[in-house]
């Protein structure tokens, strides 16, 4: 019961910060029209298991994320209307509040006091990943949720009955991480099992722990190099890493199951069943969804999701391929405002005497290390894969406040005015910036009037709705919290620095959500386009296509057509084969493919409808009219051609 309000607290807090304004603006390329589109074709087609997109079936993600957006449309009554922002952006601010009650839960169970719990969770919750993450309808935030209850379970089963396991606890760990995997894939489960795994090998012999991280490092960095030759893909590096593992595995228990089962055999033959039940039931749950979808969906795409969308796709970085180092450059921008904090709380953590204990020090290293190095080794690499080990880091943050708190003020409380003055610098430029931009843009001062119209033509600023900027409250909210933190370097005050960093990052979202963002809808979204298509198709069955790979999911969300996909090739047949029908058909393409096009082939006949700028792309409408014709009545449907994929 003495745990309600804080758990209420949390909730409310997630609620507020992470889903305030998620309703105002539209949802933005690239990921989020992708699972909006995905939900809606899943209800339209009554069909859980094979997902859609643009009629094709989509084996990219699982579907969990979907199924939750798509049980919040039907509940609430919206599948006869438009896509809801609000409902499909509903899933990530679930996963970020489970996560923040995840962290509290754990950081008090870690070291035995609420007010740790409190502090890690609201310090991992206004991290700018974490608040980034919660509010966006990608699957990162969802499965990075369930990720940090599968942390949650496998401490209690380390902790229950004096380090006896559980098994209640253990099957809960395998259930969270079969919700993970469903969610967006096996790393959802492989952070919190390997996070597990090597911890409990660090407490069993550290040494033989190290040479274990290194042989599983080395091999999957062999697996990685290897899949960048091009005859290993598919199949071969399957059955290649297959080996790998198999190989491993029998190395792994020779060194660290012979020896427990010569000291304890009923122990460790209950560990290793309880291990096969454990991966059995997470698997069961993914089988829930994967077993009717490989028997209902076309064998090359089942075959896509199993390979190429779990092991090729982690070994081969097909896309945002990085360096390896390229975590530890962006670990410390992602954990703004708490960046410096998080540095000290690591070094004091790890200080030989008066530091952190060490079980709770080795475990939350492990976890975070971890995370770091398994996303490191694949070359393709973003900001939010290191999502699932946030929690690590604040966790340190909410042990260094709590020591502070209890330690007189002294040297070491002095390093507290390090990040109190940086944080403070910081809201202070942030409200002059937004004095600055309400003068510059929303009053226009007719002194800055040359700026402001080399600004709007510089950035692109005409779809910008100023009216929704609010500016000069924010400022005033920023200075505010930039004095707050300059008093709080001076008396070297733990809770100050604490309530002023929390104040900064959430209320910095609350602003971008509630204000910022919208403002910027009609720059971002691609619903004015399919309103002025709309204008344009007057009949259904006019089909309409995308050249040149230029296809979006935002380009159809908020209309009711499917888009053809027209490839480019050098003699024009696929864009020739579409715009050569009686029926009139409607191609976008970005403008300088139009261009290049019309002067290539000046006998295909193209008419520009308009043309807009959405995000970076100059994008034009055309039809298969010459210029100057005049518009084609409603009724005009003789001659079409043979239905396409293009029309519903």
């Amino acid at each position: 019961m003495r745990h309600i309000p804080y758990i209420l607290g949390l909730i409310l807090f997630g609620a507020v910060v992470y889903g305030y304004g998620s309703w105002a603006r539209d949802l933005w390329a690239p990921d989020e029209p992708r699972f909006g589109q995905v939900m809606r074709e899943m209800i339209e087609r009554r069909d859980p298991f094979v997902l859609f997109l643009n009629g094709k079936p989509y084996s990219d993600k699982p579907p969990l994320y979907v199924w939750m957006a798509a049980g919040l449309t039907l509940v609430t009554g919206h599948e006869d209307s438009e896509v809801s922002s609000l409902l499909v952006r509903a899933p990530s601010v679930f996963g970020g509040i489970v996560g923040l009650l995840a962290t509290y839960i754990l950081g008090r169970l870690l070291f035995g006091t609420r007010r740790v719990g409190l502090y890690s969770s609201l310090i991992a919750g206004t991290m700018l990943m974490y608040v980034w993450q919660s509010g966006r309808a990608q699957l990162d935030m969802l499965m990075s949720g369930w990720s940090y209850l599968a942390v949650l379970f496998f401490w209690l089963a380390y902790q229950d009955e004096d380090h006896r396991p559980s098994l209640g606890w253990w099957c809960l760990f395998w259930i969270a991480g079969g919700l993970a995997t469903l969610s967006k894939g096996p790393p959802g489960l492989l952070v919190p099992l390997g996070t597990a795994a090597f911890f409990l090998m660090w407490q069993n012999n550290p040494r033989l722990a190290l040479n274990t991280a290194l042989a599983w490092t080395a091999s999957i960095f062999f697996l990685t190099a290897l899949a960048w030759f091009e005859f290993m893909r598919g199949m071969p590096i399957l059955i290649a890493a297959g080996a790998v593992v198999l190989v491993l595995l029998g190395w792994a228990g020779r060194v660290w199951l012979l020896p427990l089962s010569r000291a304890n055999a009923k122990k460790t033959v209950f560990q290793v069943v309880g291990f096969v039940f454990g991966l059995l039931l997470c698997l069961g749950i993914v089988g829930i969804w994967f077993i009717p979808y490989t028997i209902m969906a076309p064998p090359e795409a089942s075959s896509d999701t199993l390979v190429h969308q779990t092991l090729s796709r982690y070994l081969a970085g097909e896309s945002h391929v990085e360096v390896p180092w390229y975590y530890v450059t962006r670990l410390p921008h992602n954990l703004f405002p708490w960046t410096l904090l998080a540095a000290l709380a690591i070094f004091f953590a790890w200080k030989p005497y008066g530091g952190m204990p060490r079980e709770p020090r080795r475990f939350i290293t492990t976890w975070g290390l971890f995370a770091l190095t398994f996303f490191s080794l694949s070359p393709g690499k973003r900001d939010q894969y290191l999502l699932p080990s946030i929690p690590a880091y604040a966790l340190f943050c909410g042990w260094l406040f709590d020591r502070f708190e209890r330690m007189p003020k002294g040297t070491y409380r002095r390093a507290l005015s390090i990040p109190a003055y940086v944080n403070g610098v910081l809201a202070a430029l942030l409200g002059l910036a937004a004095i600055g931009l309400d003068l510059l843009v929303v009053r226009s001062l007719p002194l800055l009037a040359p700026l402001r119209a080399r600004l709007f033509e510089a950035v692109d600023l005409n779809g910008l709705d100023v009216a929704r900027l609010n500016l000069w409250p924010f400022a005033a909210f920023c200075l505010i919290v930039a004095t707050f933190h300059f008093i709080v370097a001076r008396r070297k005050s733990a809770m100050g620095l604490f309530i002023g960093g929390v104040l900064l990052a959430s209320g910095a979202n609350v602003y971008a959500n509630g204000w910022v963002l919208p403002s910027i809808n009609g720059l971002k979204s691609g619903r004015m386009f399919t309103q002025r298509l709309a204008e344009f198709r007057t009949d259904p069955k006019q089909p309409i296509g995308t050249y040149n790979g230029v296809f979006r999911e935002e380009y159809i969300l908020y209309g009711d057509y499917f888009a053809m996909e027209i490839e480019s090739d050098d003699e024009g047949r696929a864009l020739k084969g579409f715009l050569d029908r009686a029926q009139r058909a409607f191609v976008l393409m970005r403008e300088k493919d139009y261009r290049k096009a019309r002067s290539r082939f000046p006998e295909l006949p193209m008419r520009v409808l308009f043309e807009q700028k959405i995000g970076s792309r100059e994008l034009v409408l055309i039809d298969n009219r010459l210029q100057g014709e005049a518009p084609v009545s409603q009724a005009e449907t003789s001659g079409a051609s043979p239905p396409t994929p293009s029309g519903r």
